[in-house]
């Protein structure tokens, strides 16, 4: 199991760097590319604190890393009072496919599936992916539903966080199942314009 004293936990496939680090009580991540030998972050992942139950992005306080056959996987998982989550990143065929389950506490289960999300700080301002197809383009990273159903959805940000935010939640519904899960794809995608701005 890696802890807070292992900080420089590492995936990366081709320029696509995902970056994980101990914030406060739990581990965030951050997703950058490589150019000319040097590392550009583009996304860090929003991060709550210890009084949350539901926080912007899963709670995850324990990273283990496996070997496949299919290349290394990072295992997280975390819990809050509202729930039981975990995380398993992957390499795909672009980039990285992100599978996240949370598993509710108590009966009410509906209120709190709204809450569900993953959050994401943008250092560069989002757009629609080309050809209208549901995702994001940050810079040279493309976030895209991994299951048909999760839409990405980006906003500028307010009063208290200026940066822009990615968000990827779950679709609501008559769903009453306690565990929920989302999927989505981050894929480094080059442009063909020049048209980035770092």
């Amino acid at each position: 199991m890696h802890t807070k004293e292992n900080e420089t936990n590492l995936l990366q496939r081709g320029p696509l760097r995902i970056g994980f680090h101990w914030h406060r009580d739990r581990f965030a991540h951050s997703i950058s590319v490589e150019r000319e030998g040097r590392s550009f972050p583009l996304l860090a992942s929003c991060e709550g604190d210890e009084h949350a139950d539901w926080p912007p992005s899963p709670p995850l306080q324990e990273l283990h890393f496996e070997e496949r056959s299919t290349g290394r996987v990072a295992l997280l998982v975390g819990c809050t009072g509202g729930g039981h989550w975990s995380l398993a990143i992957e390499e795909a065929e672009s980039g990285f496919r992100f599978d996240v389950a949370c598993r509710i506490s108590g009966s009410d289960t509906s209120d709190r599936q709204t809450a569900l999300q993953t959050a994401y700080r943008a250092m560069v301002a989002p757009q629609p992916v080309e050809g209208g197809a549901p995702g994001v383009r940050v810079d040279t990273v493309a976030i895209l539903p991994g299951d048909g159903s999760l839409r990405p959805q980006f906003t500028e940000g307010g009063v208290d966080d200026p940066a822009w935010q990615v968000k990827l939640a779950p679709p609501g519904g008559g769903d009453s199942s306690k565990t929920v899960c989302w999927q989505y794809l981050v894929n480094f995608s080059p442009v063909s314009d020049s048209t980035t701005s770092i």
